[in-house]
């Protein structure tokens, strides 16, 4: 259904932007999981209808390929309504956003209304005692992930290394935080609580090789990262709101 929906997009004045790039794992990730619930389903499309958006035919250009092949992974309905609410809220406070609107905007057309539903922004807020108590399950502890090789390892003092992590951390830190406004509040779910949990970093050790492969990986996925290189070395940050999709298939020597 969605790739159904990318392709009926047609006109030529729009790009797919900076934003659109950023929301589209969330974006994906929310509407694979509403094939699974059809009762969120039912409310999240009726809260879409109610936004007084408006639907406009244009072509975006320069959408990534494949775009049926990833999504973030929502688990259950707590997080469906966290990531939900935090889609819709960034969508309505942009205006770079005409991408990600249009699809919400095109797939809810294919649901009915329910009647008995608070509609509006707020209507997220009350899904759960719409569809009974949901009991949050603690999710696992976000990480700001960062890989580097061998040689730059060894190569750093330990106040140099602290420096880099520092520096690397708050670029990537900045560079969401631009795509969001500026306002912390606006981060990704999993960007926040990771600040607000003081700011884990992982640090692991791989090869330049592997590091431009999940460099590559990312960008074809839309997941948010930096890769820097220094005398040769690469290194690459990954955002909190990424998870484990980039690494979880693959081992690391964990340096912290």
């Amino acid at each position: 259904m969605t790739q159904a929906i990318l392709n009926n997009l047609t006109t030529k004045n729009h790009s797919f932007t900076d934003l659109d790039y950023y929301l589209l794992p969330t974006l994906l990730g929310i509407l694979n999981y509403a094939k699974t619930d059809k009762q969120f389903t039912k409310i999240f499309s009726s809260v879409i209808k109610n936004q007084g958006w408006k639907q406009t035919n244009q072509e975006f250009n320069n959408i990534p390929n494949k775009l049926n092949s990833f999504g973030c992974k929502i688990n259950n309905l707590s997080e469906a309504v966290i990531y939900g609410r935090w889609l819709l809220n960034t969508v309505n406070q942009s205006s770079r956003s005409h991408f990600t609107k249009n699809i919400l905007l095109s797939w809810s057309q294919d649901f009915e209304e329910p009647k008995d539903v608070v509609l509006g922004i707020v209507g997220l807020a009350i899904i759960g005692p719409t569809l009974g108590l949901i009991e949050k399950k603690k999710k696992k502890k976000s990480q700001l992930k960062i890989l580097i090789t061998e040689n730059f390892f060894k190569n750093k003092t330990r106040t140099q290394l602290a420096t880099f992590l520092n520096r690397n951390s708050l670029q990537l830190l900045n560079k969401e935080l631009n795509l969001v406004g500026g306002k912390m509040s606006n981060l990704h779910p999993d960007t926040f609580d990771w600040w607000q949990d003081g700011g884990e970093i992982k640090l692991m050790m791989a090869s330049n090789n592997l590091i431009q492969k999940l460099n590559h990986k990312a960008i074809k996925d839309s997941l948010l990262t930096i890769l820097n290189e220094e005398k040769e070395n690469f290194t690459l940050a990954i955002s909190p709101s990424v998870g484990d999709k980039l690494t979880a298939c693959h081992k690391f020597k964990v340096l912290i």
